[in-house]
């Protein structure tokens, strides 16, 4: 499934949970967040924190059902997709 990312929101680190995270904005209004680990490769944000936006962004529809957020990530952050660090992601930067 594609995605457009329109806008970085929150670039951020907590150390009692230990996560970094990315939270995006994309072109239909909506919020992405992007997750990983202190001391593990983390490559979505690696790549997703130096990218112009905006850009489009596929993830495999077979590994959606595991960014989906959970109820508090919902109504806390208003996430539609919350991603871990494990899952591939493409960038593709648009023109």
């Amino acid at each position: 499934m594609e995605f457009s990312l329109s806008k970085l929101v929150e670039d951020s680190f907590s150390i009692d949970k230990k996560t970094y995270w990315l939270k995006f904005k994309t072109d239909k209004g909506s919020y992405i967040a992007f997750w990983g680990e202190p001391n593990n490769p983390n490559r979505n944000i690696v790549s997703l924190r130096h990218q112009l936006l905006p850009l489009m962004l596929t993830i495999d529809d077979i590994d959606l059902v595991n960014c989906m957020p959970s109820d508090n990530e919902k109504s806390k952050y208003e996430l539609i997709l919350s991603v871990p660090s494990n899952i591939p992601i493409e960038i593709n930067p648009t023109l």
